[in-house]
């Protein structure tokens, strides 16, 4: 696919495009998503030091630099909503330090369904399937098999995995959320529940897909290290992750839902996320990035809340989107990698 039919193809699934002139946060849900997520306050609150404004030391732990594995050598960049961000002197990564301890965000996904109540929306629905199968098609250029098998890690509700069975793949996934298994099991769709599950069925695949799930990770090396297992020779690992050094993270910063402060913890750019892929043995294929957020920008640079209902700020003529993604600066990265 050449870039011109990249460009098209990732610009039909481009809230900040297709809605440019209607009120994209409305009409796919995300207004209320972003009222639930004011509302897990509550649940998080609790583990925020009043004088501090950050988590309490018995709620956390500390962690290592994900990319380098480095430790204590990191400068704080900022704290929100309790989490304390920080940039690794080493390698630039930038990540959340300490965390809270994964017994309480595990707890808060089993039960929030808040996102899931935005991947069903009907509009979502219809740009989510054309950005699946963008993706499938890139995939689909590394692969030769006729049969081929896919593990979608967070798997959601499984859409992704019905637009791969419509593209001959056998689906699998991985999930945890309550509401998401009973649609998984609605589907007749083979699910495990952790990725020691998964290994220890024996089974390996062609595909090992992670769509918004690798930022989430406590251990993202031993979430790689562990894929080595489950990756078939020549199989290729695909993940669709925040990038930190997109136009709207960089101008926004803690502003940015980029930056949660609760679930969102790593956040990598072209350079660390490489570092990473290469320490477990994966060769990167290619990098590229999706969705301009030009609305988000738009509205920032006009003095209003950047995920407000849409103000009909017309787009600033120097910011298109190929300029965006010519220098990656989209605001997910499209990772395409490879067992080296």
């Amino acid at each position: 696919m050449d870039y011109s039919k990249r460009l098209k193809a990732k610009n039909s699934f481009d809230g900040s495009i297709v809605f440019q002139n209607k009120d994209f946060e409305r009409i796919t849900g995300r207004n209320k998503h972003r009222k639930n997520v004011d509302d897990a306050d509550l649940y998080f609150s609790k583990f925020i030091n009043l004088e501090t404004q950050e988590f309490d030391n018995k709620y956390i732990q500390e962690r290592a630099c994900p990319t380098c594995d480095s430790k204590g050598n990191y400068k704080k960049i900022f704290v929100k909503n309790g989490a304390i961000h920080v940039k690794c002197c080493k390698c630039s990564m930038i990540f959340v330090n300490p965390v809270l301890k994964e017994s309480y965000l595990l707890e808060f996904y089993k039960k929030n369904n808040s996102w899931l109540n935005v991947l069903e929306n009907i509009y979502e629905r219809e740009i989510d399937i054309k950005k699946y199968q963008y993706s499938l098609d890139i995939i689909n250029s590394f692969q030769h098999k006729k049969e081929r098998s896919v593990l979608d890690i967070g798997c959601a509700s499984g859409l992704f995995l019905d637009v791969a069975k419509k593209n001959g793949w056998r689906p699998y996934g991985i999930e945890i959320n309550k509401r998401a298994i009973e649609n998984l099991n609605e589907k007749q769709i083979d699910y495990w529940n952790s990725l020691e599950e998964a290994i220890n069925s024996k089974k390996c695949f062609d595909i090992l897909s992670m769509w918004d799930f690798f930022e989430h990770l406590y251990n993202p090396g031993e979430m790689l290290k562990n894929m080595n297992k489950l990756l078939n020779k020549g199989g290729t690992l695909f993940m669709n992750i925040p990038n930190v050094l997109s136009l709207s993270s960089r101008i926004l910063r803690e502003k940015s839902g980029t930056f949660d402060g609760r679930g969102h913890i790593n956040f990598f750019s072209e350079s660390t996320i490489t570092k990473l892929l290469n320490r477990f043995e994966f060769e990167v294929l290619e990098v590229e990035t999706a969705i301009t957020e030009l609305k988000t920008i738009s509205n920032y640079l006009n003095y209003d809340d950047p995920y407000a209902p849409s103000q009909n700020h017309p787009y600033f003529p120097l910011l298109t989107p190929e300029i965006i993604h010519k220098n990656k600066w989209g605001s997910r990265l499209l990772v395409y990698a490879k067992k080296e």
